[in-house]
């Protein structure tokens, strides 16, 4: 076989849209400005489950106290951070260019899993308490120092470095990553958000099916409910059609699983009888 007819083979299945090749670009992450913008890929791990990530490079701020950050950052089906990797050659640094130690490593990926941290609620400048200030040998003069409520947060003489990679882990990022695995959605994506421990994601799954899927994936929707998440089983609840707790069987699995319901998913609940 000749080499142009491989290249066509080879090309061809490239731009089929074949779905069992990864990683596939879906969408895009800007750095802290245009200057960086990052490939957000889906992809499947050595397990065969499907997750996000982007080998991310970005500036943290907005002067010389801070070297270029370059790390993979790692989303679930659900757009939820659920890690970071550095690269060879790559470490964090502090200010001064101080090297993470291990700590800082957990206290940051600590920082970026808290989805609904207090840095989320903050603009760059209210990150300092103008008040007071710190010295940094690097540019030989002070700067603000760090807010008593975010420096609880944060990695110690990493403010900037913890605040950007959780704006961009945890940003608009999250809302895009949902969306396209819902254009995307197949069985086995699908499968995989039902099954997740991620509350978010198994809403996300539940939030695709119809009224008849409830009611021909009732033993599907107990399974569910017997991880005692309230949250997905508050939503189920509320969304399931009433017809289905009816239904013989399901109303005996779900005396069975009564006593160890939250009371907000019970109020929305026929009472066993």
């Amino acid at each position: 076989m000749s080499k142009i007819i491989i290249l066509f083979i080879v090309l061809s299945v490239f731009y089929s849209g074949d779905e069992s090749i990864y990683p596939k670009q879906v969408t895009s992450l800007p750095g802290k400005d245009s200057s960086f913008i990052n490939p957000v890929y889906l992809d499947k791990n050595e397990h065969d489950q499907y997750y996000y990530h982007t080998t991310l490079r970005t500036s943290v701020c907005n002067d010389d106290l801070c070297q270029l950050v370059k790390l993979k950052l790692n989303w679930d089906l659900a757009g939820s951070y659920i890690g970071y990797d550095t690269l060879n050659g790559y470490p964090l640094t502090k200010n001064d260019h101080i090297p993470f130690t291990t700590q800082d490593y957990k206290k940051l990926h600590q920082a970026l899993q808290d989805n609904r941290s207090i840095l989320g609620d903050k603009s760059e400048e209210e990150l300092f308490d103008k008040s007071k200030e710190r010295y940094s040998e690097k540019i030989d003069g002070t700067t603000g120092a760090t807010s008593l409520e975010v420096k609880k947060v944060v990695v110690d003489g990493a403010l900037y470095s913890t605040y950007t990679l959780w704006k961009m882990a945890n940003g608009e990022i999250v809302g895009k990553l949902k969306n396209k695995t819902k254009a995307n959605l197949t069985q086995a994506i699908s499968q995989q958000l039902l099954n997740s421990d991620n509350p978010e994601a198994v809403l996300l799954a539940l939030d695709q099916w119809q009224d008849e899927d409830f009611i021909t994936k009732s033993q599907q929707l107990i399974n569910i409910m017997q991880r005692k998440s309230p949250l997905v089983n508050f939503y189920l609840a509320k969304r399931v059609p009433a017809n289905v707790w009816q239904q013989k069987k399901t109303k005996k699995q779900l005396a069975k699983l009564w006593d160890e319901l939250d009371s907000n998913t019970k109020s929305y609940l026929p009472i066993p009888e």
